[in-house]
C-alpha cells in the first residue's frame, strides 16, 4: 500500500535509500539541504545573468497565448462559416469548368447543320457524307442524350427561320402570287428538311419533335390559305390554287406521309368558293338596285332578231338574253349573275350545290322584293301611263326570262342545278300576283 502511494518518479530514489546503511541515511537530510542550497544559488545566478531574456520570454509567452486564443477563435469561425462557403465556391468553379467544356463541345455539334449546308452548297459531298455518318453514329450511341435532342431542336429552329425568310420575301400584296409561292416553297423544301433532319437526328423511336414541327407547318399552311383565299375573286385563279395545293399535299403525303388534302376542300376552299359566289351575286343585286333607282322609264327600241336565249348553243345558256337590253336593271343583274356563274364553273365543289343554289335563290328573291318595294314606294303601277306599262313589262321579263335564265346558268355549273332553282320560284310569287292584278 505504501509503495503504491509513492509517485512513480520517486521509485528509483526510494530504492536507492533502501540500499543505504544507517549512517548514510542519517547524513541524507543534510546532503539534500546542501543540494537544495546549491541549486537555488545556481538558479539565482542564472536568473540574475539572464534577467532580460527571462522577462522577454515571459512577455513573449503571454503574447503567444493571446495570439493562439485569437487563432483558435478564427479557426472556429472559419470552420463554421467560411469553409462551407469556400467549399461551395470551389464546387461551382469545378462545375463552371465542366460546363464550359460541354459548351465548347455543344458549340461544335451545333455548327454541324451550317457545316452540312455549306458542304452541300459548295458540292463537297464527301465531307457532307462524313458529317452525316458522324451524326448518325452519335444519335445511335446516345439516342436519349439531351445534347442530341438540343441539336435536333436547333436544326429545326434554323430551318424554320430559313423557311420563314423565304416566305417573307413573297409579295403579300398579291394574294394569288403569294399563295402560289408559299405552296411551291412547302412542296419543294419540306421534303428536304425532313431528310436532313433524319440525318442529323436518326432515331426510329423518337419522331415527336419532327411530327410537331410538321404539324405546325401544315397548320400554318392552312391558316395562310384561309386568310388569303377570300381576297381572290377570280374562279380560275381559285381553281389553280386548289390544284396546286392538292398536288402539294399528294407529293408530301407520298414522300413523307404528310397528306393534308382532306383538310383543303372542307372548309377552306368551300368557304372561299361560297364567299366568292355570294359576293358576286350581292354585287349583281347592288347593280340592279342602283340602275333601277336611277332608271328613266322611256321606251327602248327593240333589238332586231332578239330572242329569249340568244343565238343557240351550249354556251348561250349563260349568255344574257338580248331582249333584256330593253330592261337595263334586269340586264345589269343578269350580267352580274352570269359573271358569278363564269367564276364558279372552274371551281364548283359538288358539296356546295345546294348551298349555292340557295344563295342564287336568295338573290333572285332580293330582286323580286326590291321590285315590290319600288312599286310600293313610287306607286308606279297606279299611274296607268307608259311608265306603268314599262314597269309591268320589266316584272314580266323578270319572271319569264330572268329567273329561268339564271336557273339554266346555274345548271351549267351543276347537273340538276336548274331544277333546284326553278323549284323555288314560288319564293318570288309576289311579282306574278302584281302582274295578274294589273294585266287586263
Amino acid at each position: 500500500m505504501m509503495e503504491s502511494s509513492i509517485p512513480q518518479q520517486h521509485h528509483a530514489y526510494v530504492s536507492e535509500l533502501l540500499s543505504f546503511p544507517l549512517a548514510r541515511l542519517h547524513k541524507e537530510p543534510e546532503l539534500l539541504r546542501l543540494d537544495r542550497d546549491r541549486i537555488q544559488s545556481q538558479l539565482q545566478d542564472f536568473m540574475a545573468g539572464n534577467y532580460r531574456a527571462l522577462v522577454y520570454s515571459a512577455h513573449t509567452s503571454l503574447s503567444v497565448q493571446d495570439q493562439l486564443s485569437s487563432v483558435d477563435k478564427d479557426l472556429k469561425s472559419l470552420t463554421l462559416e467560411k469553409i462551407p462557403t469556400l467549399t461551395n465556391a470551389c464546387t461551382k468553379f469545378v462545375d463552371t469548368l465542366e460546363t464550359m467544356n460541354k459548351m465548347n463541345q455543344t458549340q461544335h455539334l451545333l455548327e454541324i447543320p451550317q457545316l452540312m449546308e455549306a458542304c452541300v452548297r459548295d458540292e463537297n459531298y464527301d465531307e457532307a457524307l462524313e458529317l452525316a455518318a458522324f451524326v448518325r453514329k452519335l444519335s445511335t450511341m446516345h439516342p436519349k442524350l439531351a445534347l442530341v435532342r438540343d441539336l435536333a431542336e436547333h436544326f429545326l429552329k434554323c430551318r424554320q427561320a430559313w423557311l420563314t425568310g423565304m416566305l417573307e420575301d413573297l409579295d403579300e400584296g398579291n394574294p394569288d402570287e403569294y399563295l402560289k409561292g408559299m405552296i411551291g416553297c412547302h412542296r419543294k423544301h419540306l421534303v428536304d428538311i425532313v431528310n436532313q433532319y433524319v440525318l442529323v437526328n436518326y432515331d426510329e423511336n423518337d419522331g415527336g419533335l419532327l411530327n410537331s414541327w410538321l404539324l405546325h407547318q401544315v397548320t400554318s399552311h392552312l391558316k395562310t390559305l384561309k386568310i388569303f383565299l377570300p381576297e381572290i375573286s377570280d374562279g380560275v385563279l381559285l381553281s389553280n390554287i386548289l390544284e396546286e395545293s392538292m398536288y402539294c399535299g399528294m407529293v408530301l403525303g407520298r414522300v413523307i406521309g404528310l397528306d393534308f388534302r382532306a383538310m383543303l376542300i372542307f372548309p377552306i376552299f368551300e368557304e372561299a368558293v361560297a364567299n366568292m359566289f355570294s359576293n358576286n351575286v350581292s354585287r349583281a343585286i347592288e347593280g340592279f338596285q342602283l340602275v333601277l333607282d336611277s332608271h328613266r322609264w322611256v321606251p327602248i327600241p327593240a333589238i332586231a332578231n332578239s330572242s329569249v336565249h340568244g343565238g343557240g348553243g351550249d354556251d348561250d345558256l349563260i349568255e344574257p338574253p338580248y331582249c333584256l337590253m330593253e330592261h337595263p336593271p334586269l340586264a345589269v343583274f343578269v350580267n352580274g349573275v352570269a359573271a358569278a356563274m363564269n367564276e364558279l364553273r372552274p371551281c364548283a365543289p359538288l358539296s356546295l350545290k345546294h348551298v349555292l343554289a340557295k344563295e342564287l335563290i336568295k338573290g333572285l328573291k332580293a330582286v323580286s322584293d326590291y321590285l315590290m318595294t319600288y312599286n310600293a314606294e313610287t306607286g308606279i303601277l297606279l299611274r296607268e301611263n307608259k311608265e306603268s306599262e314599262l314597269f309591268l313589262s320589266l316584272c314580266q321579263a323578270f319572271i319569264e326570262i330572268t329567273y329561268p335564265h339564271c336557273a339554266k346558268g346555274f345548271g351549267c355549273c351543276y347537273t340538276g342545278g336548274a331544277a333546284l332553282v326553278m323549284d323555288a320560284k314560288s319564293s318570288c310569287d309576289g311579282i306574278p300576283r302584281i302582274v295578274k292584278t294589273v294585266s287586263p
